[in-house]
């Protein structure tokens, strides 16, 4: 099972504006594994799931979704240093699929 997690831009036009810094920062972490399209995967080698992805980085047009199925130390801190380059870029928020902020 996955937990989605938004992140919300004060500029709602900065994600398109950026789209190749942003996936360029998503393929500079150390557990990206492949990109399919405005779609970023990331994968820790030690995760025992089928999945070819412990986490999507879904880019939606104004939108930037994580779609995340397994959280190990690895992939928190990929996500961590991805959002903390993101909040040194612009203003973001992170909620939960029910628009509450999250730890993120």
């Amino acid at each position: 099972m996955s937990a989605e997690f938004e992140v919300v831009f004060a500029d709602r036009a900065w994600p398109e504006a950026h789209l190749d810094r942003l996936l360029a920062a998503t393929a500079r972490l150390p557990t990206f594994t492949r990109r399919v399209d405005d779609e970023c995967w990331l994968k820790c080698p030690t995760t025992a799931s089928g999945w070819a992805y412990d986490v999507r980085v879904i880019v939606q047009g104004p939108r930037v979704v994580l779609e995340i199925s397994a959280h190990p130390p690895a992939i928190e801190r990929d996500l961590a240093a991805l959002l903390d380059w993101l909040r040194s870029e612009t203003a973001v928020t992170v909620v939960d699929d029910d628009g509450e902020p999250s730890r993120w």
